[in-house]
């Protein structure tokens, strides 16, 4: 049997679990021992946060598809590197301390 729930956090995060094999698929969602992608392109970051504290889903084993598989502490790590950035990311926002490029997209910290 499978699976599959609807994240939230951009329009295709769906993730596949095999209960009985106690596996949670999560191809580029959630990056075990890296970062996610360099730009972000689709994600809302809050809603991504939100979507990871969801530790309640029962699996032992995280196969994110590229990379090496993870456990929940891997999905526990990501969510706290998110929480951090997207933090920093805020407090240098209020102080003023970024430029953004022509059309707002970009985003580069001094």
């Amino acid at each position: 049997m499978v699976e599959l729930s609807y994240m939230g956090n951009s329009d295709n995060s769906i993730v596949m679990r095999f209960p009985r094999e106690h596996l949670l698929f999560a191809l580029d969602f959630i990056p075990v021992n890296s970062y996610a992608f360099r730009d972000v392109p689709d994600p809302y970051i809050p809603d991504w946060i939100e979507s990871l504290e969801r530790e309640a889903i029962d699996f032992d084993v995280l196969v994110p598809g590229r990379r090496p598989l993870g456990t929940k502490a891997s999905v526990t790590m990501f969510r706290g590197y998110l929480q951090d950035l997207r933090g920093e990311v805020m407090r240098r926002a209020l102080q003023r301390r970024i430029a953004a490029d022509g059309d707002g997209a970009t985003v580069r910290v001094r």
